[in-house]
């Protein structure tokens, strides 16, 4: 390995050698001239003072004219010779010298004995360390110097019994300053400046005790001002202005202990009015208005733990009034009232965070009243009455999520009673009534989805057709069949038991009238019955009628056609 690098070595002198050596040698040559720099310069100006100094004056030329005189060179040589020995000596002596000639007592810290001297002087430690220099008297600092703390300035100002007292400059240990201004029994008190390690402002103003209090500022790091305005034991009180790093406003008013408290102004960042009235630890308290981004009213009113609580108006993004009314905890809860644009009242009632709920009225933008009753969650919910736009009422009963939904009654523009009974879903369902335009029923039964649900009667015993339908005008047993015929209604029952032993129950249900089932009506000719119902229609000849069957959930629907193509009648039983 050894003898490959030395072979590179060779190699690399062979090729780059001639080139390489002159530059080489051209270095040494003025690194060495540069080395003997010093020396020859010695060795000249020892030359050039033995040949004057050993020189006797013969010839003009070793005098030098000033004016009309002639000045030996010699002579001004001793001259420098004697002023250069002098500077030397003077900077090369003690302080204690230095100090001496300066007019200042010094004092060796070198027993525990107190020192009673009074005048200026420099005081040192046992270990020669400079730590008081200034005005003494009676052996305390009193008057102006200047503090030191292993050997680096701390402070330097007035002193009152080796206290800092009065104006001054206490210093870091890289000597920038830290405090320039007031001082007390060596604490900041009155007008000063706190600076930071990099010389930048802290706090500028009025200091009590050695805290921010009275008129001041205060700095971000490095920054502009943050705070202007009154202090107290360094926090923001009574009248100020806080502002972001970019000096720009955050908040002009009054504060305690720190915070926002009384009467104050808030500001978003494009420097337009947020908020404008009361506030409390910090939060908007009482009263006060709210403002969008754009400089546009939002809210306005009574406020609690920065949130609307109380009497307030809330507004769209335009300024218009849109709701007015009791607030907790930031949204309308309590009595209040929903308006339009315009000022319509379009509802006014109770309120459960922000939607409608508890009893109230609807209107529309006209102003007339559409719904009374109950809400949830801003839908209809509960007993209430709805209204047609002529002031009638639509419906009256119960709601559920916005529908009709339990025990209720629909009538129709004219005021008149179009069905009465139960509702699911906003559809007639389950037992009700319906009423032709004379207020007559024309059914009274079971319903689903708005159509009577003749099935539901299928399996019904006598005991509960009489509780649904009251007394018929016929009930007749013919050979174990019974026979319950409700001629008002046009509907006939026929019960009959599987086994003796049990209670007869509806099998088969007759209908002759005017009926409504199966998207039909039974005083439809047979051809629009057939149109309707399709293909799904199964026809079979029974003389002298004609029976067409048709099926449907479990269910067979018999149409018995008459000679006039018209239903005679229809039997609905089980498949």
């Amino acid at each position: 390995m050894i003898r490959g690098e030395q072979f590179v070595e060779k190699l690399f002198l062979k090729i780059f050698g001639p080139v390489v050596k002159p530059i080489m040698s051209l270095f040494k040559n003025y690194f060495k001239k540069i080395k003997k720099l010093p020396m020859t310069i010695a060795q000249k100006l020892t030359q050039m003072v033995r040949s004057i100094w050993g020189k006797k004056e013969t010839t003009i030329d070793d005098y030098i004219s000033i004016g009309e005189r002639l000045i030996a060179k010699k002579l001004i040589l001793i001259v420098l010779i004697i002023t250069v020995l002098l500077s030397y000596g003077f900077y090369r002596l003690t302080p204690i010298v230095s100090a001496k000639i300066r007019g200042y007592e010094i004092i060796h810290m070198n027993s525990d004995s107190p020192i009673k001297y009074s005048g200026k002087v420099k005081l040192f430690d046992r270990e020669g360390q400079l730590i008081y220099e200034g005005d003494m008297e009676s052996g305390n600092y009193d008057g102006y110097g200047r503090i030191y703390e292993n050997g680096l300035l701390v402070y330097e100002g007035q002193c009152k019994n080796s206290i800092m007292h009065g104006n001054g400059t206490i210093y870091y240990e890289d000597g920038k300053k830290k405090y320039e201004g007031s001082l007390s029994n060596g604490v900041y008190e009155g007008s000063g400046k706190l600076f930071n390690m990099k010389g930048k402002y802290i706090y500028v103003g009025q200091f009590v005790n050695g805290s921010y209090t009275g008129q001041g500022r205060e700095y971000y790091i490095n920054k502009g001002v943050k705070y202007e305005g009154n202090f107290l034991n360094n926090q923001y009180e009574d009248q100020g202005k806080l502002y972001n790093e970019d000096e720009q406003l955050i908040y002009v008013g009054q504060f305690t202990s720190g915070v926002y408290s009384g009467q104050g102004v808030e500001y978003w960042p494009n420097q337009e009015i947020k908020y404008e009235g009361s506030f409390a630890g910090g939060y908007y308290e009482g009263q006060g208005k709210l403002y969008n981004e754009n400089s546009k009213l939002s809210y306005q009113g009574e406020f609690k733990a920065g949130l609307a609580n109380g009497m307030g108006e809330m507004f769209n993004s335009e300024g218009k009034v849109i709701y007015k009314g009791e607030f907790l905890a930031g949204s309308s809860t309590g009595e209040g009232q929903l308006l339009s644009e315009t000022g319509t009242v379009l509802y006014k009632g109770a309120f459960l965070d922000g939607q409608p709920e508890g009893p109230g009225e609807m209107y529309d933008y006209e102003g007339t009243v559409i719904y009374q009753g109950e809400f949830k969650n801003g839908l209809y919910s509960g007993l209430g009455l709805e209204f047609y736009a002529n002031g009638q009422v639509k419906y009256e009963g119960t709601y559920e999520y916005g529908s009709y939904k339990g025990s209720g009654k629909l009538y129709d523009e004219s005021g008149k009673l179009k069905y009465e009974g139960n509702f699911s879903s906003g559809s007639f369902n389950g037992i009700g009534s319906l009423y032709n335009s004379n207020e007559e029923i024309i059914y009274h039964g079971f319903f689903k989805n708005n159509q009577p649900n003749y099935t539901g009667f299928i399996g019904l015993s006598e005991k509960k057709i009489i509780e649904l339908l009251g007394e018929s005008e016929e009930n007749v047993v013919t050979e174990g069949v019974q026979t319950i015929n409700y001629k008002d209604l046009a509907m006939r029952f026929e019960l009959a038991a599987a086994d003796p032993k049990d209670n007869p129950a509806v099998r088969v249900i007759t209908l002759y009238g005017r009926q409504e089932l199966l998207g039909i009506k039974l005083d439809m000719s047979a051809a629009q019955i057939m149109k309707t119902l399709d293909d799904q229609v199964n026809l079979v000849t029974l003389p002298p009628n004609k029976v067409w069957e048709y099926r449907q959930d479990g269910f067979v629907y018999k149409f018995f056609i008459n000679d006039q193509q018209f239903i005679d009648y229809l039997e609905i039983s089980p498949q």
